[in-house]
């Protein structure tokens, strides 16, 4: 599952593509892509895209509510629910 946007070829950045409905990281430098998988649907607040990576927290303490914060792939925003 691709969660990085670091090539593993060579190192530099990758940016965000989509084809065909499906989300990609791909290298400018080299020319290597990725897709990326095992995604959580999760509206971006601030680019509005539909996909992100979760990631669950759990409970800090036993009164407060778990912590599950979304990066969006597209543009890289983390959007929190539950503790802030």
């Amino acid at each position: 599952m691709a969660t990085s946007n670091i090539c593993p070829k060579c190192g530099t950045n990758m940016h965000f593509v989509e084809e065909d409905g499906k989300p990609f990281y791909q290298c400018n430098a080299c020319g290597y892509k990725t897709e990326i998988l095992g995604l959580a649907e999760h509206e971006c607040s601030k680019c509005g895209y539909d996909k992100a990576i979760m990631y669950y927290h759990g409970i800090v303490y036993g009164d407060e509510a778990p912590l599950v914060m979304y990066t969006c792939i597209k543009c890289g925003n983390v959007d929190r629910e539950g503790v802030s």
